[in-house]
């Protein structure tokens, strides 16, 4: 009895457990939104309502914050896509293959600057270009200055209706989410970080563990960046806490930067200074201990055994500089953070997938001119229309093999489902509320699953995007199964038509674009050792670098470039402290950063050892910390590292092998 009733309850546990997930406050919302831009629209009388219906489902997100910044740049790229459009109507609108390979070249510059920006300004770039080739191709039905007037200006009167409609329901809703998302992933930052600190503290850690733990702490902390951006817009945002914990979230970046010198450093320490380094040591991770991070008291004293030596005072000095970065205080002025990770010269751009990215849409979208045009399809316009969104919002999505399966099964179950609710429920009454309720269903369904999970929500989107678009709300409804079907062919071939496209001409594979990341890294950091000693900038360009490869599955190559980052970004903190006690001349002289960049650290330890040799005490702690990371690269100190750590991925960038002795 016992045994069957197991065996029940843990099937109904796990059911329990899928209804708890999904947010139906936010599918409330959706709903109200949807429900409240289609009886404002038609209570108006506007030709076209189901742009303001569709406007409420592309900016419906189970995010608050994600929400108004979508508000934002939809509205500014409709604007910007009406006004280029009427600007390339004034040259072509009579011709419709100049017009089109007008509206392809905008489409692919669109798609081009929406991959060097990020957040806003990507979304409104996509909206630049696809406002464009909607209202572009849908005048070639009848090309006159009168049909361009009065497409454009009902797109942009409903996109407006659209979002009052969705920003009213938000604000009389307001969701905590965005804020309870942020507390939640910078506690789990804390208790990554007081872990990696009691790993550094150790003197044998597992090499692919330590390098694992750091990764997870540094795109952990990335993504608080980001869900602080939305938690920032959301309405019902808490600003003091969010502004103090996003400022903890910046500090502890800084913080980890310096674990793999400290690390390295207690490493050795342990294997010189025997028992009072232990001592120390076991005393720290005590205090770390299972409280919350970081302590509310101040760490253990280094006993004087430890502080008779330079290494030991230079050791104490980093570990208090770590633990002051990953706690709460102000960032100091020599290396105060000021401006978003994810903006400008900070973030890492992949200039080659950019071109590429552009290259695709500028194909797909003549590729369905040519079928449009070459078969004399009258509603082929509506092809390359959805071509181009493809191509607008789908270009920059990481894995766009599997994006591609994920939408065209969302647009074929959407094909049926429209195909029920326009000739089964709506043609069979003519006021808008049965209409409402035969819709319901849908709305909520979608609704609850976009917050399921990332698949989900592009997948509930996509369908609800079809099913909006299939059924085409026009005031009056149109039950024209010839459309209908038009429409549906249309929507189908428009995915497998990028689907090929991608396929000839495909993403650059996961080990390309470490050594692209990892060429444009080494390239900054060369740069950067000629200038003033600022570590901030370059460690979020490292860091927003790193953040991309979230997506990638685990590899050799992956691993390599972890560890390469993790590296450099301790040789720039090391170098940034260095710099701001003698900012006169670069900390790393030009023989020691080649050395370093072809991962030769035999000439590397060798010339650290001639500037130790100097004994110049200002300088002498932060050569020390320099060479226990590179004992540590090569193998030398715990014996536990494999020698070269991205030796392979230089040698495919620079074409030759490093010279010099290399642990193995």
């Amino acid at each position: 009895m016992g045994v069957a009733a197991q065996s029940i309850a843990e099937p109904m546990a796990k059911i329990g457990r899928f209804f708890q997930r999904p947010d139906y406050f936010f599918a409330l919302r959706f709903w109200l939104a949807t429900l409240l831009a289609w009886a404002a629209a038609f209570s108006l009388q506007l030709d076209k309502p189901y742009w303001a219906i569709m406007t409420v489902a592309v900016v419906s997100y189970p995010s608050q914050g994600m929400l108004i910044a979508k508000f934002i740049a939809r509205l500014a790229g409709t604007v910007v896509g009406i006004l280029m459009v009427t600007w390339l109507a004034g040259i072509s609108l009579n011709a419709p293959w100049l017009m089109s390979l007008y509206l392809a070249l905008w489409l692919s510059l669109c798609t081009y600057i929406a991959g060097r920006y990020s957040g806003m300004v990507t979304y409104g770039c996509a909206l630049c270009g696809y406002t464009s080739a909607i209202v572009g191709f849908g005048i070639s039905v009848s090309p006159t200055p009168y049909t361009l007037f009065f497409i454009s200006q009902a797109r942009l009167s409903e996109i407006a209706l659209g979002l009052a409609a969705a920003l009213l329901v938000t604000f009389a809703l307001p969701s905590r989410l965005d804020n309870r998302l942020f507390l939640q992933a910078a506690q789990g930052n804390s208790h990554r970080m007081r872990d990696l600190f009691q790993s550094c503290l150790h003197r044998y850690v597992p090499e692919r563990a330590l390098f694992q733990r750091w990764y997870e702490l540094s795109t952990g902390l990335m993504n608080a960046e980001l869900l602080a951006a939305n938690d920032s817009l959301s309405a019902a945002a808490d600003s003091t806490l969010r502004r103090r914990q996003s400022r903890l979230t910046r500090r502890q970046l800084s913080s980890a930067s310096g674990l793999l010198s400290l690390h390295s450093m207690s490493a050795l320490l342990l294997h010189d200074s025997g028992a009072d380094a232990g001592d120390y040591l076991n005393e720290v991770e005590k205090w770390l201990g299972p409280r919350p991070f970081p302590p509310d008291t101040a760490p253990p004293w280094p006993p004087d055994g430890l502080m008779a030596h330079r290494a030991g005072q230079h050791f104490c000095l980093t570990l208090r500089s770590c633990l002051d970065d990953a706690g709460a205080q102000a960032a100091g002025p020599a290396e105060s953070r000021t401006g978003q990770v994810f903006a400008g010269a900070r973030v890492f751009r992949d200039s080659h997938e950019m071109l590429l990215n552009a290259v695709r849409t500028f194909c797909s979208v003549l590729a369905g001119v040519f079928f449009w045009l070459g078969n004399n399809w009258d509603m082929g316009y509506i092809l390359t229309v959805l071509i181009g969104i493809s191509c607008a919002l789908g270009a920059h999505y990481p894995a766009v093999s599997k994006l591609v399966l994920v939408v065209l099964a969302a647009v074929v179950l959407a094909v049926p489902v429209a195909y029920v609710l326009l000739f089964y429920a709506f043609i069979s009454t003519a006021e808008l509320l049965p209409a409402m309720l035969a819709m319901t269903p849908v709305l909520l369904l979608a609704g609850a699953g976009k917050s399921l999970s990332p698949v989900a929500f592009i997948f509930f989107h996509v369908f609800m995007l079809g099913v909006i678009f299939l059924i085409n709300f026009a005031n009056p409804m149109d039950y024209d199964f010839s459309r209908f079907a038009n429409m549906a062919v249309a929507a189908v071939f428009s995915v497998l038509i990028v689907a090929v496209v991608f396929y000839f001409i495909p993403q650059s594979a996961d080990r390309v674009k470490l050594v692209r990341m990892t060429r444009a890294i080494s390239d900054r950091f060369t740069g950067d050792m000629a200038r003033e000693a600022r570590h901030g900038p370059f460690e979020d360009y490292v860091y927003s670098a790193l953040f991309l490869t979230r997506v990638m599955p685990r590899s050799p190559e992956k691993q390599r470039f972890v560890q390469f980052c993790c590296v450099i970004l301790a040789m720039s903190r090391i170098r940034s402290r260095a710099g701001r006690r003698s900012p006169a001349e670069p900390f790393f002289p030009a023989a020691f950063i080649d050395a370093l960049m072809q991962g030769n650290y035999a000439l590397c330890l060798a010339l650290t050892e001639t500037y130790l040799a100097k004994g110049d005490d200002s300088d002498w702690g932060y050569w020390w910390e320099t060479g226990t990371v590179l004992r540590y690269l090569s193998g030398k100190l715990s014996g536990n590292l494999s020698g070269n750590l991205h030796g392979n991925m230089h040698g495919n960038l620079h074409g030759h092998a490093a010279g010099g002795e290399r642990g193995g």
